[in-house]
């Protein structure tokens, strides 16, 4: 039905019985990757960013689109993505959650990683961004995405629990 860069809108129609057959539409990609950067004082960071299909900003863990589905790919993107979004980068990177699935995707999986160590490493952001870069304590953050109080996505509650519970803060 559609087909960009990063997604395919495939319509399939799909046979439940022998009386029964539907179509459906999904959605297809190589998957995402999302961040929980922490530094060495325990402080997360996180972006605020408009998002169309919400017409609203929506605060979250950085994360981006895949390419390609391969694990050294991914690492790569979490580098990538972490100086284009927040301008650092990281010596440690580890894999936190994944694949996270989403239903009505094909391979359209969240791979969440916590990135330590942080250094400075600024690259010119997507031309088609404009993020904002929060810097706070940890468990604030935590609070504050727990509590509902601003718009912010499951994997980044998915991400902000399991990095509590790696860095046992």
């Amino acid at each position: 039905m559609y087909k960009s860069d990063w997604m395919q809108v495939i319509l399939a129609e799909v046979k439940l019985s022998e009386k029964q057959t539907v179509k459906w539409d999904y959605i297809k990609t190589n998957g995402f990757i999302a961040i929980v950067a922490v530094d060495d004082k325990n402080n997360v960071y996180l972006v605020k960013e408009w998002r169309v299909a919400w017409k609203d900003y929506i605060t979250q863990i950085p994360a981006g689109t895949c390419y390609d589905t391969t694990e050294e790919y991914r690492i790569e993107q979490v580098h990538n993505e972490l100086r284009e979004e927040i301008g650092m980068d990281a010596r440690k990177v580890e894999k936190l959650l994944g694949p996270v699935p989403m239903s009505a995707r094909e391979n359209n999986a969240i791979h969440v990683y916590l990135a330590t160590d942080l250094f400075e490493s600024k690259k010119e952001a997507d031309a088609d961004e404009a993020i904002e870069v929060i810097k706070m304590p940890f468990l604030e953050a935590h609070k504050l995405l727990r509590s509902g109080k601003i718009m912010t996505t499951s994997y980044t509650m998915l991400g902000i629990d399991a990095a509590k519970e790696r860095l046992g803060i």
